[in-house]
């Protein structure tokens, strides 16, 4: 077992243990490498890195891959990561599909899947299928189960610190954190990791996505619902309550303020898809969201109306959100976002423009409503090998 700090106590073991840590992460991030190469790089002396190459190579972190080349005497034995010693699991438990994806300890994608989610969206279905799905990619995978060492859960909804339930995802009932880790604990002996999938949204397209290099970024995911995630300086915010980007409750004009509290916000009330499904209506001219979405080709009457207020509602909340945050970046994600993002991107532009300082740059993502098990998968990367760079 590899420490991951030496403690102000440095006694022999722990510079030992702090010794391999260095070698496995020259490897892992550099490799293949010699023992020489080892020695010049991280200035140990060559007994050290050979007894520690040497559990390393034991334990199964790393392997021989071959001989490099020298000018004189032997030819030095390569070293490189064993990346195949363990599994990960990233899934994303979406509004209309399901995913799961099986990577190596590099993050390098060994197995996916996905399926329609199945109805009813009550905790117990979605947890049946969700551990049928990993079941099914580790066997695609041909792995044994044992080699699981971490699977990560994105959730339609928020999880409070000290509170069980999933809350806040208005189309499931009933879905609870100990239940999802139960089930899955069943069948893999590894940690269980859940967040927010919006959350593991803008992490993903940090790591593979069109938000690779920035710092400061809101993630706005426009589908059934409406929320954003916010990397801050490089680092996820969540807020007090872990409700951050919760932006269905914003409030953009006054015939918004209630006397009461209610789960669906006023914006999302007004402009998600979930509300626009409830409100299809024949006589007013469209027969629903695929109607809607047609119509950004040759918009006209009341579509056209509609498709209008909707985009400037978003434009608002951007300029909102950029006066508040000052993100460098907006990635649009969603069904509702991706597509309403290739028609009006340029118009949010010129909206931010003349309402904020600082205008971000605003992408639509190019990951194919993956970047949430994306973010998952690279969360339990992370979790295995902490410093992975995302």
């Amino acid at each position: 077992m590899l420490i991951k700090d030496v403690t102000e106590v440095a006694t022999p073991e722990r510079i030992g243990q702090h010794n391999k840590r260095l070698i496995l992460d020259a490897i892992r991030k550099r490799g293949p490498l010699s023992r020489a190469d080892l020695k010049r790089e991280l200035g140990m002396s060559f007994p050290s890195v050979s007894a520690n190459v040497k559990t390393l190579l034991d334990e199964g972190y790393v392997e021989i891959i071959g001989t490099g080349e020298s000018d004189v005497g032997r030819k030095p034995e390569m070293l490189a990561f064993n990346a195949k010693r363990g599994y990960i699991v990233g899934a994303d438990l979406g509004r209309s599909e399901m995913r799961v994806l099986l990577a190596d300890l590099k993050g390098e994608q060994v197995a996916y899947l996905s399926e329609a989610a199945e109805e009813p969206r009550t905790g117990d279905v979605i947890i049946r299928q969700l551990q049928s799905l990993v079941r099914q990619v580790v066997s695609k995978a041909g792995i044994d189960s044992t080699k699981v060492k971490c699977i990560s859960v994105g959730v339609p909804g928020i999880i409070t610190p000290g509170s069980d339930e999933v809350i806040l995802a208005p189309f499931v009932e009933s879905l609870y954190v100990s239940d999802i880790i139960k089930a899955l604990q069943n069948d893999y002996n590894a940690p269980i990791l859940l967040d927010n999938g919006s959350n593991y949204g803008v992490i993903g397209e940090r790591w593979k996505g069109s938000a690779q290099g920035f710092q400061n970024i809101v993630y706005l995911s426009y589908s059934y619902g409406i929320g954003i995630a916010s990397v801050i300086n490089g680092q996820l915010y969540r807020g007090s309550k872990g409700a951050a980007g919760e932006i269905g409750f914003m409030l953009l004009d006054r015939a918004g303020i209630r006397d009461s509290y209610e789960e669906i916000g006023p914006l999302e009330s007004l402009i998600s898809e979930g509300n626009l499904r409830a409100l299809e209506d024949k006589s007013k001219g469209w027969d629903g969201i695929d109607s809607l979405l047609d119509a950004l080709q040759s918009p006209d009457g009341i579509l056209k109306r509609m498709i209008e207020e909707i985009r400037d509602y978003v434009g608002m909340l951007m300029v909102n959100i950029s006066s508040i945050l000052d993100p460098e970046l907006i990635v649009l994600s969603g069904r509702l976002g991706s597509e309403l993002g290739k028609h009006f991107s340029d118009h949010w532009r010129v909206m931010l423009e003349k309402h904020v300082p600082f205008p971000p740059k605003i992408v639509v993502s190019e990951l194919k409503s993956m970047e949430s098990v994306l973010g998952a998968t690279a969360v339990a990367l992370r979790s295995i090998n902490e410093d992975a760079e995302f």
